[in-house]
């Protein structure tokens, strides 16, 4: 596990993947459920997405 320095920035790489039900596996959920923070402004909901597909948020390892 790496160590961060107290002010050290860290950039953490998202892809949106269509979800097959629930939200496991995503990168905001922990134990269902959601953990999104108020201002994060992308829609995961087929009811908020324009082409009407639930995504989940999947962290892309480098």
């Amino acid at each position: 596990m790496k160590e961060l320095k107290v002010g050290e920035k860290v950039t953490i790489t998202l892809e949106a993947v269509e979800r097959k039900g629930g939200c496991k596996g995503c990168f905001f959920s922990t134990s269902g459920e959601c953990f999104k923070r108020a201002d994060f402004d992308f829609a995961c909901l087929r009811c908020e997405r324009s082409d009407k597909k639930s995504i989940i948020f999947k962290e892309v390892k480098e």
